[in-house]
This record gives C-alpha cells, structure tokens and sequence, in this order.
C-alpha cells in the first residue's frame, strides 16, 4: 500500500489495469491456493488479451474478450507492463499474508504471444489525412456548435504543437498559458495548480515552454481559454471526465474512436495511426526534413546534446562552467521555430464554446 501510494500517477494507472485483468480472470481463486503452475497459465491468457477494448469487444469481461479474439493478442511491452504491476502486488502480499501466490516467480513466466519489437510504433498523418481529419462533415459540426466544439482544439493543439494529450489535457488555462512580452506560450509543468479532479503530471519530469503557433491564435485559441476561465475551469476539456487521475484519458480515448469512426485508424506494424501520438511523430517529422530538428527538441521535450560552433559535443566538464540560463534555447528562439510549422489545410473557423 505504502509503494502504491508512491508511484506517478500514470504508473498508477498501469498498476490499476493489471489489477482488474488479475481480478477478471482470477478472481474465483483465493490467494493461498494460487501457485507458479496457476500464474503461467494466467499469463498466458493475458497475452491473448485483444489490443482495444473497443468494436466488437465493448463491454465483454476480459474472459469474453479473449474468447472472441481470433486475432493478434497483447504486445510484448505491454505484456510485461502488466507482468511487472502484478508482480509488485504479489510481493506485496507474501509479505502480509502466509502462503499467498504459493511457489510463484514471474521472472520464470515468459511471453508466448507472436507479437514482435517495434510494431506499435506510429507514423506521421499524411497531407490528405489531415484535411480528412480537419475538412469531414464531423469536424465541421464540432466547429459549429458551441457544446462541442472542444472536441476541435485537443487534434488542432496537438498538430501545431506535438504536446502529448495528457499535457494539452491538463493545462490550467489560468496558470499554463502566458503571454511573456508579447509571446503566447504553453507551460507544460506537473508543478503549476491542477483543477480539483486530476492529478498533473509530465512524463519526463522536466517543465518546459511550448510557444502558441499564430495559427491558433488566428482560429481562437484565447476566445475557447477566455471562456474556460470564465466558467471557471482549470483544464482544457472539463466535459470529458477525468480517468484515474489524469485529464487526458477519456479525451484522447474520443479521439481515438474519432479517427475511427471516420475512416482514417491504420494498424500497420510500426506504422500505426491509432490516436494523438501521431501528431506528435507528424510535427517533429517535419522539422527534421525541413531542417530545423535542433530547435524544435526543446518544445516537444526530447534531450539535445550541447554543442560547439564546429557541431562537436560539449564535454559535461565544460557544460558546468558555463551558466544554465545559456544553455537553454531562448523563448523568442522556440517562438520563431514553431511558425516554421505550416500545413496546408483550410480549417473550419470554430465558434465560440459555451460551459456551464
């Protein structure tokens, strides 16, 4: 209890996930009488676990999913993410109960499933992708109507940002948009005050600014923030109801089915368009082949090596003499970068949202 209070927030979801799989699928069988023998065979159901909850699998159990899948099963990586929060547990409770999980090592438990490395991987959105995404029926009606037209600003935000959904769904629209002599920006910090039903949080630990692309300000960026403050709201899309602690679950979970619904998810191996992470892939894609990548890892949040002006790594030894307000691209730098990201699309102009 004391580790599980402890771990991240996202870790806790994770944890929360292989806790109802062991639960749906063990659920009949007291601790005591659970051995090595009955945790292989749990483990390998687990792995023909289908990939989605969604399509034909909405609301089965985890028993009736795996009945009904005649395709591929869990990837490894997310075989052992589970493997690894159920482990956790089992430690736990052979520490507090006699007996519990009986003679069960997981190390000794081992993927069976045919999923292979590297096929979750996403891909850029092509041009005619995104105006599929932007120009269909369903987009425009999002724009249209003012009880909906959130469900425009997470793909847009995403597109001219490469934020992940979490950190554009927590954004406190009070504290994590600024304007800095005369510069727009998103803070994207786990730091800054959160709305009373989340928990923020920042995958890699580290605050950073990501400058507002005009763009969206031209579409009405601080007309839809405008109207969240004035209701009172302290994230970005406070209909959407918040999944384990964390604002983006439920919101980028639409936007999966979105891109679904409008014929646009591709479940090529490591080639994948299956949500918001390929906005992310689509951004920084076309830095590097317009050749401003080095600029443009600060505001997505990737580590960048310092370098000289011969493109020769610095020495950690030198890096320390040198101030670190200097090693840091400055937001004027990051503000010129991201207007370098144009595409072609006519978006719809949204209205204004109403929140009551």
């Amino acid at each position: 209890r004391e580790n599980y209070e402890n771990l991240k927030v996202r870790t806790r979801q994770k944890y929360q996930t292989a806790l109802k799989i062991l639960k749906g699928l063990m659920a009949d069988q007291p601790v005591g009488g659970i051995d090595h023998f009955e945790m292989n065979s749990f483990f390998n159901e687990v792995a023909k676990i289908p990939p989605t909850r969604y399509g034909k699998f909405k609301g089965m159990t985890y028993k009736e999913m795996i009945a009904a899948n005649d395709a591929e099963g869990l990837h490894r990586e997310t075989f052992n993410g589970h493997k690894a929060c159920i482990n956790m547990f089992i430690r736990d409770c052979k520490d507090k109960h006699r007996g519990a999980f009986g003679d069960a090592n997981l190390i000794f438990i081992k993927y069976k499933g045919d999923r292979v490395e590297g096929e979750k991987g996403q891909r850029s959105f092509k041009a005619d992708e995104l105006s599929t995404l932007f120009k269909c029926k369903e987009m425009k009606r999002y724009c249209t109507d003012s009880k909906h037209v959130d469900k425009f600003w997470l793909p847009v935000i995403g597109l001219y940002t490469g934020m992940r959904a979490n950190e554009i769904c927590q954004l406190n629209p009070f504290t994590d948009i600024i304007n800095e002599n005369g510069v727009w920006y998103f803070l994207v910090s786990q730091d800054t005050e959160g709305a009373f039903d989340i928990t923020k949080s920042v995958k890699s630990g580290n605050e950073r600014q990501v400058p507002v692309h005009s763009k969206l300000i031209d579409l009405g960026l601080l007309d839809y923030t405008e109207a969240l403050m004035s209701a009172g709201f302290k994230r970005m899309f406070p209909k959407d109801t918040p999944h384990n602690n964390g604002a983006g679950g439920n919101t980028a979970r639409n936007f999966r089915r979105f891109i679904e619904d409008i014929g646009l998810r591709d479940e090529t191996k490591n080639k994948r368009i299956v949500g918001t992470h390929a906005f992310r892939k689509t951004i920084i894609t076309k830095a590097f082949k317009e050749g401003f990548i080095h600029n443009m890892l600060s505001i997505v949040g990737h580590e960048s090596d310092n370098r000289d002006e011969l493109g020769k790594e610095l020495p950690n030894v030198t890096e320390e003499y040198i101030d670190d307000e200097e090693l840091e691209i400055p937001l004027s730098v990051k503000k010129e970068t991201i207007e370098k990201i144009v595409f072609d699309i006519e978006f719809y102009k949204p209205v204004k949202p109403v929140f009551r």
